[in-house]
């Protein structure tokens, strides 16, 4: 029987403890919860700057061919289907984005349930976007071979759509390949590697 999944809330609490510290107030103290569980901190076959640095590239590359290809005036760009999957792709793209952005800020060690979440959020939303962005680029072209309409831009359109899907797996892969070692914690701070 699978174990039950703990709730953020729990998780919390299990990496947190109440602490009381002297205080200027009526009471004398105040709870201050200080960080108890462990660290992780990525590492790659190159320096985290140069990966990082890459990583940033690569998606900002995809950002702007992805946005070339929605914003030309070619008939694949108007066909209904094609918008609704690119239009879709958008929200796990925004996760992807966040969870990128989060890795690219981090410092050296971050907090295990941290790297939880930018984990997630980097491989569920580069994953769906793939996805979501492909069905775009085959629905547009089906729409243009039913309608039998093209233009010579639509083959840069779908080139461009492409590449922005391949620059997205691009960052998967790359991010998938980093090694994650966990670290206890000693006094708040990273201690011995786990």
């Amino acid at each position: 029987m699978s174990e039950r999944r703990k709730s953020y809330r729990e998780r919390y609490f299990e990496n947190y403890e109440a602490v009381k510290v002297p205080a200027d107030n009526r009471k004398g103290w105040r709870t201050e919860y200080r960080y108890v569980g462990q660290w992780a901190r990525w590492e790659g076959d190159r320096p985290m700057g140069q990966i990082k640095a890459f990583l940033a590239a690569a998606e900002l590359a995809g950002i702007a061919v992805y946005a070339a290809a929605i914003l030309s005036r070619t008939p694949i760009t108007v066909s209904r289907a094609a918008n609704g999957f690119g239009g879709l792709s958008l929200i796990p793209w925004i996760l992807e984005l966040t969870g990128l952005g989060r890795f690219i800020a981090a410092g050296e060690y971050v907090k295990e349930m941290d790297h939880d979440e930018i984990d997630r959020s980097i491989r569920s939303g580069s994953a769906l976007r793939i996805l979501l962005a492909a069905a775009s680029m085959i629905a547009g072209l089906i729409d243009m071979l039913v309608h039998r309409r093209a233009a010579a831009g639509d083959a840069l359109v779908v080139l461009a759509v492409a590449v922005s899907i391949g620059a997205t797996w691009l960052v998967r892969h790359v991010y998938a390949q980093l090694l994650v070692t966990t670290y206890s914690n000693q006094n708040g701070s990273p201690g011995r590697r786990i």
